[in-house]
């Protein structure tokens, strides 16, 4: 009998230890995709009219299938070097960056400030939305910029 207790305890033990692994290796549920699928983004902001020399914007996954794997700089050359980020926001989905320039030489109008790169391992599509918390001018003057992401 207690060799029979023993048995059925351990084909549970074994059950629990499959549908963890299982837990683990298909997401939660989620399907695992054959191969990586990779994302660029463009994030642009335009000032309109003024130079821009500061900025922090909030990029987030919706969806919560996208992890962020690298930072680009832009493509004007105050902000050629990748914005500094906030590795503690990753774990939700979402990357806080910002950058500044203390150079006289500032973008004016819509200029693209940072490529972001993304791995996405789960099925599902991924919904990007950016936000700008705050963009300023050369003296400090806070901007009415705009941000937008482009895939």
């Amino acid at each position: 009998m207690k060799r029979r207790n023993r048995a059925l305890e351990l084909a549970g033990l074994a059950l629990v230890v499959a549908m963890c692994l299982s837990y683990v290796l298909f997401g939660g549920g989620r399907a695992v995709l054959a191969q990586p699928a990779f994302y660029a983004i463009d994030v642009f902001i335009d000032s309109d009219d003024a130079p821009l020399a500061a900025w922090q914007i909030e990029v987030s996954d919706r969806a919560g299938l996208a992890l962020l794997t690298g930072v680009e700089g832009g493509e004007h050359g105050a902000f050629a070097e990748p914005a500094h980020y906030d590795p503690r926001a990753l774990k939700n989905h979402r990357v806080v960056l910002l950058a500044y320039h203390l150079g006289e030489d500032c973008p004016v109008g819509r200029t693209r400030v940072a490529t972001l790169h993304f791995v996405q391992e789960r099925a599902g599509k991924p919904s990007f939305k950016a936000r700008l918390v705050t963009a300023a001018g050369p003296d400090g003057r806070v901007l009415a910029a705009r941000v937008e992401i482009q895939p």
